[in-house]
């Protein structure tokens, strides 16, 4: 893989990136056929770990057997255990998956809202998706930064790949500035320095859905919204280690 900090591209169909740091193996794929036509409308996944998506344009199927299967229509997010078929129900589509090798995941499908719930920093706000089944697991999320946001030059502590929903908003790491639009499949290493911004225009915005390869949020065996509210005698079971289920 490339090694220069910030990668982007709206011309894809297969694996774009990968990202093989141990324990966080993640590989990024994505589908289109806005910029060519393709010799195929589905193709495969391969089992190798939980899938995390998001549709952008036109209405996919996925398959993980003949007996279950989800369409997934633009503006909807999604979730699969491990890999599966996809096939094409429009006639131009645009998805893109990030895989979590060597993780099982759930089943969930849901759309992004307009709007995020949860402050985040220098104006942007963000929505949880889909949030770790446990603590340390991966995660989506959904970022919203209205116009005029000058972000704080930061970083994160594990890689980050995500997908621009809506897009006119500019990434700058100390290398280069990056123009960004929708369509657009971004990836960036771990402790990468950047900051978004969307001050450089009028009627400038960006929406985008991030994935994140782990958390240091989420329920633990002890601490979970079931066993912190079923009381004994008006005391929290979590904290009764006599009583709890052992594994």
């Amino acid at each position: 893989m490339e090694q220069h900090p910030f990668h982007v591209t709206k011309e894809y169909f297969g694996k774009v990136y990968e990202d093989d740091t141990p324990g966080l193996h993640t590989i990024v794929y994505g589908f289109e056929n806005d910029s060519k036509k393709r010799e195929r409308d589905g193709g495969l996944i391969p089992s190798n770990g939980a899938c995390y998506g998001y549709v952008h344009e036109g209405q996919i199927t996925l398959a993980e057997s003949d007996e279950f299967y989800l369409n997934v229509a633009a503006g909807f997010w999604f979730v699969m255990p491990d890999g599966f078929k996809w096939k094409a129900q429009s006639e131009h589509y645009r998805f893109v998956v990030w895989q979590r090798v060597g993780y099982h995941g759930n089943v969930a499908v849901g759309k992004v809202e307009p709007e995020g719930r949860l402050n985040y920093i220098d104006g942007c706000k963000d929505s949880m998706l889909q949030a770790p089944i446990r603590k340390g697991d991966p995660c989506l999320n959904a970022l919203y930064m209205p116009e005029g946001v000058l972000q704080t030059m930061h970083t994160h502590p594990s890689m980050r790949a995500g997908f621009i929903m809506v897009g006119g908003a500019k990434c700058t790491t100390p290398e280069k500035v990056i123009d960004l639009e929708d369509g657009h499949i971004f990836f960036m290493p771990a402790d990468v320095k950047h900051f978004f911004r969307s001050d450089h225009g009028e009627n400038t915005v960006m929406k985008l859905v991030a994935y994140h390869p782990d958390s240091d949020f989420g329920p633990t065996d002890e601490i979970h919204p079931m066993i912190n509210r079923t009381l004994v005698d008006g005391v929290s079971a979590s904290t009764m280690t006599d009583i709890q289920t052992k594994a």
